[in-house]
C-alpha cells in the first residue's frame, strides 16, 4: 500500500504548478473585471476557479501521498500542507462567490488566495530546493562578498572538516540532507547525524573511504540511479572527491587542523590550490 501511496505522490510536482497557473489567471481576470472596460469578463471566473480548486485538491492529495515517505521536515511540512489547504479551500470559496453577487468580500477573497499562493510555493519550495530558494536570488551578491571574506590564506591552520569538507557538503549534499529534508533519513549537516548515518545504516567507516556509503555514492557513475548528488543538481568535482576519501581515510576527524594530519603528494598539492571555500 506504502508504494502505491509513494508512487501517487510523485505526481505532486507535476500537478502543483496546474492550480497555481489557474487560480493566478483567475484572480488577474477578477482585477480587470473591476473596469467597466473588462468586466464582461466577470462570466469567465467561475469556470476558471472551479478548475483552479479541483487542481488544488488534486495538489493537496498528491502532496499528502508525498509527505508519507518522511523525509522532509515535519514543521515545514506541516505549515505547507495547511496553506495547500487554504488555497483549495479559498479557491472553492472563490468559485461559490463568483457565482453571486460579488463586491467586497470576493475582492478580499482573491486577495488572501494570492497571499496564499505565495506562501505555499515559498515553502514548497523550501522544501524541494533548499532554505530561502525562492529569495536567494535577491541576496546573490551578498553571498558571494561573505564568501570572498572567508580566505583562506594558509590551508594547513584550518580545521580539515570545517573549513574545507563541512562547505563541499553545505552545497553539494544539504538540499537532499539537512534540517530541511532527510532523503533516505539522513542528514548531513552536523557530525551526530553524519556517524549515525540513514536508513540503510552508517555511510562512514573511519579509515575506510571505499567502503563508506557516503564515499562510493560520490564515486559512482553519474548515469547510475545511485550516484550522489542527482543527475541535475551541482556534482561534487574530481578534487572534492578526493578531498572527502582522504578526510575518511584519515579517521573523519571533526576537530583535527590540516597540518595535524598526514597528506599523501596529491592531497599537498591540492591544498596549495585552495584560496577560499
Amino acid at each position: 500500500m506504502n508504494t502505491i501511496i509513494n508512487f501517487v505522490g510523485h505526481f505532486h510536482p507535476l500537478l502543483v504548478h496546474l492550480p497555481i497557473g489557474i487560480l493566478l489567471f483567475a484572480i488577474l481576470i477578477h482585477g480587470l473585471s473591476a473596469y467597466n472596460k473588462y468586466k464582461h469578463l466577470n462570466t469567465i471566473l467561475p469556470i476558471a476557479y472551479l478548475i483552479g480548486a479541483f487542481g488544488a485538491i488534486l495538489s493537496c492529495l498528491t502532496g499528502y501521498a508525498l509527505a508519507n515517505d518522511g523525509d522532509y521536515n515535519e514543521a515545514l511540512i506541516l505549515k505547507h500542507q495547511w496553506l495547500g489547504i487554504s488555497v483549495a479551500v479559498l479557491s472553492i470559496t472563490g468559485y461559490l462567490w463568483s457565482r453571486k453577487k460579488q463586491g467586497f468580500t470576493f475582492k478580499w477573497i482573491s486577495i488572501t488566495l494570492l497571499f496564499s499562493i505565495f506562501l505555499t510555493g515559498h515553502y514548497g519550495g523550501t522544501l524541494t530546493h533548499g532554505e530561502d530558494f525562492l529569495t536567494s536570488g535577491l541576496s546573490k551578491h551578498k553571498v558571494n562578498e561573505k564568501k570572498q571574506k572567508l580566505v583562506i590564506t594558509n590551508a594547513q591552520e584550518v580545521v580539515l572538516y570545517t573549513a574545507i569538507i563541512q562547505p563541499i557538503l553545505e552545497e553539494k549534499c544539504y538540499n537532499c540532507h539537512s534540517s530541511i529534508k532527510q532523503k533516505g533519513k539522513l542528514r548531513l549537516d552536523e557530525k551526530e547525524w553524519i556517524m549515525k548515518g540513514g536508513l540503510d545504516g552508517i555511510v562512514i567507516h573511519i579509515g575506510d573511504a571505499l567502503n563508506s556509503a557516503l564515499y562510493k555514492r560520490i564515486a559512482l557513475d553519474p548515469a547510475k540511479e545511485e550516484h550522489m548528488p542527482p543527475k541535475g543538481k551541482p556534482q561534487i568535482t574530481d578534487q572534492e572527491r578526493i578531498l572527502i576519501e582522504w578526510w575518511i581515510n584519515s579517521g573523519a576527524d571533526f576537530t583535527k587542523k590540516v597540518n595535524a594530519i598526514q597528506q599523501p603528494a596529491n592531497i599537498s598539492a591540492i591544498l596549495k590550490k585552495i584560496v577560499y571555500f
